[in-house]
């Protein structure tokens, strides 16, 4: 485990030359740019608009305050944007089936953030099983499913992000 404390001026740090590590990092004040790595990562942004990457594995990723770029990578990721308008970045194949415990949960949603999903989806309404190159939004758990299917994938196939707070339905949008 490499565990890393940044100033209070814009940091820049990259865990990926150590390969497969459980990273710990606390960016301090500034605008921070941390990449986790390879590994279950801890990442916490501190104050600033802090660009966050976990990687790939089980990452938690706090923003904390500012307006935060969070991006959790392929595993199942536990995300937080903390104060501020934040962004959730969620790559097409990052996150797998709620059902299977294969999904990102965005753990603290309001109406000041949004979640960018990479692609161009169009909505499918309610329920949990879209059609290729639809999103879904219903009710789910005490949150919100957030489910989209990537063109060209088996009919069994698909992607959740489990969303708690407010309904992310008018907060979507595409990269």
């Amino acid at each position: 485990m490499i565990n890393w404390v940044g100033s209070e001026a814009a940091d820049f740090k990259s865990f990926d030359e150590y390969g497969l590590s459980n990273d710990f990092a606390k960016a301090g004040g500034g605008n921070d740019i941390v990449y986790g790595g390879a590994g279950s990562d801890q990442l916490f942004g501190g104050d600033g608009e802090d660009k966050l990457y976990g990687g790939i594995g089980v990452d938690v990723i706090h923003g904390d305050a500012g307006h935060d770029k969070i991006y959790g990578g392929a595993g199942a990721d536990q995300l937080f944007g903390g104060e501020g308008a934040d962004d959730f970045y969620i790559h097409s194949t990052d996150t797998g089936d709620y059902f299977f415990g294969q999904a990102d949960q965005i753990n603290d949603f309001n109406s000041d953030d949004t979640i960018w999903l990479q692609g161009n989806f169009s909505y499918g309404g309610s329920g949990n099983a879209p059609n290729p190159g639809e999103y879904t939004v219903s009710a789910q758990d005490g949150g919100w499913l957030l489910t989209y299917k990537n063109l060209g994938e088996a009919s069994n196939v698909f992607h959740d992000v489990h969303v708690m707070g407010d309904n992310p339905l008018e907060h979507i949008s595409f990269f």
